[in-house]
């Protein structure tokens, strides 16, 4: 080995813990694995999620929700972090996402301090408790603002329109009028 080539090599920094031996277009998976996982604990199957990101649907992905995967391409991590930006605070329709989520112990988004996703110290405060009345009121007026359609926002809570009119008249509030024509025709096409 010529003195040149041998001095080349040398210069060669050593990574001194193992973040740096990831590769500069690639950081640690954890924090989109947790994303990914809360979105599927929201009601999101991982075959809508996948196709909401555009990635193909491949082994390699799975492995990423099971959190088997070290590192990502920086961007496909970028595209999770606003897909769950995107998603966190609308309830998913499928409920068999939720139950499989459940099973895993991965926690909703809501367990997630958003600032502290990334970090692998990091545990959630899980706090069971049950949804409110104003969680619902709160989650189906969020849904008819971001225009989604009444009856699309009723199942996203988990109710019929004439459900979620009847909570709002039981707790005295103004029942939005979109929803209130909706339940309207849906008493009148059952009778």
């Amino acid at each position: 080995m010529r003195k040149a080539t041998a001095d080349r090599i040398l210069q060669i920094p050593v990574p001194r813990s193992d973040v740096e031996f990831v590769r500069q277009d690639r950081i640690p998976a954890l924090g989109t694995t947790r994303r990914l996982q809360a979105l599927v604990a929201n009601g999101y199957s991982q075959k809508d999620l996948i196709v909401r990101l555009g990635w193909p649907e491949n082994g390699s992905t799975s492995e990423l929700f099971l959190g088997r995967c070290r590192n990502i391409v920086v961007r496909k991590a970028q595209d999770a972090a606003v897909l769950f930006s995107q998603l966190q605070l609308v309830p998913g329709t499928d409920r068999k996402a939720r139950q499989r989520a459940k099973a895993k112990g991965w926690m909703p988004p809501l367990a997630w301090d958003e600032d502290r996703i990334d970090d692998p110290t990091y545990t959630p405060e899980v706090v069971d408790r049950p949804k409110t009345a104003e969680d619902v009121f709160s989650d189906f007026e969020y849904l008819l603002s971001m225009g989604v359609g009444v009856e699309d926002a009723s199942r996203r809570v988990g109710l019929l329109p004439a459900s979620v009119k009847r909570r709002y008249e039981r707790h005295g509030r103004r029942c939005p009028a979109a929803l209130t024509a909706v339940a309207r025709q849906q008493r009148k096409t059952a009778s």
